[in-house]
């Protein structure tokens, strides 16, 4: 990755972004009227495997 967006604008809706380059330093202002915020390569979903286990347990324990 070799750039970044390092501000959005607009008043009401999106407008703009600056993209900073991370190799050179360089930012300039890119006008858009959309972005996508893509945040993880993978979904953290560890709580829910352990929301589970509990359920599961509390589960098991009930029926004793």
């Amino acid at each position: 990755m070799e750039s970044t967006i390092s501000a959005f604008h607009g008043s009401e809706n999106l407008e703009g972004v600056d993209i900073k380059n991370l190799s050179t330093g360089e930012q300039y202002n890119f006008k858009t009227g959309g972005a996508f915020i893509f945040i993880a390569y993978l979904p953290n979903t560890e709580f829910f495997r352990v929301q589970s286990r509990f359920e599961q347990m509390g589960r098991n324990h009930s029926r004793e």
